[in-house]
């Protein structure tokens, strides 16, 4: 696939489902093979924005949010159409004027094997969870770790696939002399190409989060995309020896189950790729469509329902709405 049909594949699916995330569009007539040229987007560097001289009072939460966005912009990609930017950097970061998070300079992207996408949306399940999975998953993708315990790998876990910095060994440098022994002890002897550029990029929004003192988790964010990707290929549910993950994971296939039914009961769509985008959006249940609906994001109501009609999408609103 050549640069410029990847970037419009990303900046195509995203700007259909999120509008608080900007992506360039590529310039087909003044590319080749060797440069890649996308059009201009306004803004500011995220590492220069949040570094203003005068402090914003609710400069945390701006810096949270923004986070989030990028996280789920990456969801989308990662999720979404397995094709994602893999330099995100704090020069290819910017916050818009209008408030969006942006992606520059595509120049570096990949394309990820389906068996990985899922091996991953596996993980991010297991994560979101803490359950022990992890571990084995790990070996499943390719990750092949020397001298470690399973406790440790749990750690390791977290540090390669999630930015969560609530954890001591996520602030410590790997150069550093605090770093614990057991972790100076543990030697990466195989790795997946794929699975190699998911963890760079984590380690990318670490440095980000670092530098605005925030703590996002992208495990939390990127858990309804990851279901998303098991329900469209048949895997209701996460197979784990913990039970709470497992019970969750249940209950929302049963919430999925009963939206379908009242989604039929009202003669609206109401097959797996209708209600595919609904899962992405974390809405399993009729309330909690209500409670989108009546938000003040009603931008992303077309990406929620793209699978629907206009007339369809209006007469769920309506519905919905009355209810």
């Amino acid at each position: 696939i050549r640069e410029n049909d990847m970037l419009n594949s990303i900046g195509n699916y995203i700007s259909r489902v999120d509008c608080n995330i900007e992506i360039p569009r590529s310039q087909p007539c003044l590319c080749s093979r060797k440069v890649l040229t996308m059009g201009f987007i306004v803004g500011d560097r995220c590492d220069t924005i949040f570094a203003a001289a005068e402090p914003i009072l609710d400069q945390q939460e701006i810096s949270s949010e923004f986070c989030r966005s990028l996280f789920s912009s990456y969801g989308y990609q990662l999720f979404g159409i397995g094709i994602f930017h893999s330099d995100p950097h704090p020069g290819n970061v910017f916050l818009t004027k209008s408030g969006a998070c942006a992606l520059l300079d595509f120049g570096q992207m990949k394309v990820l094997r389906d068996e990985i996408q899922l091996l991953f949306a596996r993980m991010i399940i297991a994560l979101k969870g803490d359950s022990a999975e992890c571990v084995k998953l790990m070996k499943q993708i390719g990750l092949k770790l020397d001298k470690t315990t399973t406790d440790i790998e749990m750690i390791i876990a977290y540090l390669l696939f999630d930015t969560r910095m609530d954890i001591r060994e996520a602030k410590i440098s790997p150069l550093s002399s605090e770093l614990p022994q057991e972790l100076r002890v543990v030697s990466l002897s195989e790795i997946d190409s794929d699975i190699f550029m998911i963890i760079r990029i984590v380690s990318m929004f670490r440095g980000i989060l670092t530098s605005q003192g925030v703590d996002v988790h992208a495990r939390s964010i990127w858990y309804s995309f990851a279901l998303a990707v098991l329900y469209r290929n048949g895997e209701y549910y996460f197979h784990s020896s913990h039970v709470d993950l497992s019970q969750k994971a249940n209950v929302l296939r049963e919430q999925m189950k009963d939206l379908s039914k009242w989604m039929r009961s009202h003669d609206l769509p109401h097959n797996r790729d209708a209600l595919l985008p609904f899962a992405v959006a974390g809405i399993f249940t009729t309330s909690e469509l209500r409670r989108v609906i009546l938000s003040e994001k009603t931008c992303n109501l077309p990406a929620i329902f793209r699978n629907f009609s206009e007339s369809d999408m209006e007469r769920c609103l309506l519905v919905v709405g009355n209810m």
